[in-house]
């Protein structure tokens, strides 16, 4: 099993180039996980937030 490295939404936020507030949204639609940590603190897995980036397909791809 892998070991999670748990990142706090904003540093997450700042990896993928997203607001804090974006991830809250994914994480309220159930496209990420989040782990809470006491009453407020909210933490995301590094790999889970990665693999919210996608290539974009185009002309060129296909």
């Amino acid at each position: 099993m892998r070991k999670k490295n748990l990142l706090r939404l904003r540093a997450a936020a700042e990896l993928v180039g997203l607001s804090p507030k974006t991830l809250r949204r994914f994480i309220a639609e159930g496209e990420l996980k989040a782990y809470r940590v006491g009453k407020s603190l909210i933490y995301v897995d590094e790999q889970d937030v990665l693999a919210l980036i996608r290539a974009v397909p185009n002309g060129a791809d296909s």
